[in-house]
């Protein structure tokens, strides 16, 4: 029975109208799952292939409304055409900007990766304050807060204007004064309030608390050391001190108040 079945099955499959109807059942088929992928594609463009939100993240000082407008990227915009190295080149017009990245985040987003420059010194020039960042670059005019990092004067406008790669080496040192005396562990960095440079006398450090220490040109290293030895034999930092370590084999400390 199932033989003549098979049988009769065959037979039909091989009529002419048969075979019509299911070849044009299974164009049916075909075209209805490309329709619905169609229509879904569609209602699903919109989502996927417009800017719906832009995040910017890793900003402390640069405001989310001045990098999004530096972006120039707005809602609805074909996220696909973005072109992400010219967000990034206006991003990083912002000057509390050192570094950016640009992602799509699909469906419809667009994320900005903001890193930030570190403002470890200021600069004195001209009559104004300047940021500057550990690698010595100054990037912007310091402005309301953010104002209690130790200030390096000293440098005038001939020194920057006519001998510039000077004033950086200038700039640099004070750096690596204020690395050292972090480590050193004698003074805390946030002891300093000024760090002076003098083109004959080299550089003076000026403590919160009043007190004055004269490195001059000397290694800064050494001159940290030989105040250290000189807190361990019984010198009081925390009162003021006019303390001069730029002499051979010497360092002598006057108390201010006498």
């Amino acid at each position: 029975m199932l033989t003549r079945l098979r049988d009769r099955l065959a037979d039909l499959l091989e009529r002419p109208i048969v075979g019509r109807v299911l070849r044009l059942l299974g164009v049916a088929v075909v075209t209805a799952g490309v329709s619905g992928l169609g229509v879904y594609g569609v209602c699903n463009y919109h989502r996927f292939a417009r800017v719906a939100t832009v995040e910017v993240v890793g900003n402390h000082h640069a405001s989310v409304v001045a990098l999004r407008h530096l972006a120039d990227v707005h809602e609805g915009d074909a996220l696909l055409l973005i072109d992400l190295n010219t967000v990034i080149r206006q991003v990083m017009r912002h000057p509390w900007v050192a570094e950016v990245e640009v992602e799509r985040v699909y469906p419809g987003g667009l994320r900005v990766h903001v890193q930030e420059h570190e403002d470890v010194l200021l600069l004195s020039h001209a009559g104004h304050l300047y940021r500057v960042n550990p690698s010595g670059e100054v990037f912007l005019r310091a402005r309301g807060d953010g104002l209690d990092r130790p200030v390096l004067t000293g440098l005038d406008d001939r020194l920057v204007e006519q001998y510039g790669p000077v004033a950086r080496r200038i700039v640099l040192d004070a750096l690596h004064i204020l690395d050292l005396v972090g480590e050193s562990g004698v003074i805390q960095p946030e002891d300093l309030s000024e760090l002076h440079f003098d083109e004959a006398l080299g550089f003076t450090l000026l403590l919160r608390n009043g007190g004055l220490l004269r490195f001059g040109f000397r290694d800064p290293a050494q001159q940290l050391l030989r105040l250290g030895v000189m807190a361990r034999n019984g010198l009081d930092l925390s009162v003021p001190h006019h303390i001069d370590l730029d002499l051979d084999g010497l360092a002598v400390a006057t108390p201010l108040s006498s």
